[in-house]
């Protein structure tokens, strides 16, 4: 596989974790619902306070496992992505004539010293020019790597219009730099941004983020998308598996669960010289058959 197509297949892994995570999210909280439901049905009181504060604490903690699995290869297929896309445009550069190359590098370094002693107007138009003349692929490499030290001098005499500069320098030079690439690395440098901009925002879309803002709280919402905080503020949240309960969950549930039953209509079993019991007995007990009667 190529390193374009293999650049390609992370860019549509990444979206497709991406174009599900609505779906996930909904059928997510969907036996949570039932959940709530029952305990709604089953428990009054104190009881139903504990149990209703058990299964928040249980679905944060399960929506964060699953938010935090999502994330993990969403981020991961755009960055594979991006260092892909990064070596296709950065690397093999074909080299320049050595002749030409020396002759590129002194007037390099004559535009440096002409920024450094010029206004920002008059120090962006010479560095304008000196991009729109690139016709080496090496060369416009070498700007590459030189930018942010050649744009300094032109940003810092700028003042308020320095973000104007930025812009319009960065364009210029992206343009001419695009000239110079293959047809391959062109598609390579597009995906590129396609990754930086899946890297710099967060799975979850606003439709999600206010759903559990409203469903879940504030708090909730905000880690979303910052699934790992969540784990970093509850690490005792992280020792336990996805589907999986506390301790202090299971023995609350099974005391309230035993605490709320109806009481049992039969007889416990006794022993000689033991006392029979009606009405509170252990609920596992099965009641006799009317097949052991004598």
């Amino acid at each position: 596989m190529s390193k374009l197509a293999d650049l390609k297949k992370h860019i549509e892994a990444a979206r497709e974790v991406e174009s599900g995570i609505t779906y996930k999210y909904r059928v997510f909280h969907e036996p949570f619902k039932d959940e709530r439901a029952r305990i709604e049905r089953a428990f009054r009181g104190d009881a139903y306070e504990t149990m209703r504060k058990l299964l928040e604490e249980r679905q944060t903690r399960e929506l964060m496992h699953m938010m935090r699995n999502e994330t993990r290869q969403y981020r991961d297929n755009a960055a594979k992505a991006k260092k892909l896309a990064e070596d296709i445009v950065h690397g093999a550069v074909p080299a320049a004539d050595p002749v030409k190359a020396e002759r590129f590098e002194r007037r390099l370094a004559d535009l440096k010293t002409e920024i450094l002693l010029s206004e920002a107007k008059k120090g962006a138009d010479a560095l304008r020019q000196f991009i729109t003349e690139i016709d080496e692929p090496a060369f416009a490499e070498r700007v590459r790597s030189e930018f942010s030290e050649l744009v300094a001098p032109i940003l810092s005499s700028a003042g308020p219009e320095a973000g104007k500069y930025r812009v319009e320098l960065t364009r210029a030079f992206d343009t001419v730099r695009s000239a110079q690439l293959t047809e391959e690395a062109r598609e390579a440098q597009r995906l590129l941004g396609v990754a930086d901009a899946m890297l710099s925002k967060g799975l979850c879309g606003l439709i999600v983020v206010e759903h559990a803002k409203e469903a879940m709280g504030p708090k909730v919402a905000a880690l979303l998308n910052d699934p790992d905080r969540y784990f970093e503020e509850n690490p005792e949240a992280a020792n336990v598996a996805p589907g999986q309960k506390t301790e202090t969950e299971s023995a609350v549930e099974y005391v309230l669960t035993m605490q709320d039953r109806p009481a049992s209509p039969y007889v416990s079993p006794s022993g000689p010289g033991s006392a029979r019991t009606v009405g509170k007995t252990n609920p596992y007990i099965i009641p006799p058959s009317p097949f052991d009667r004598e």
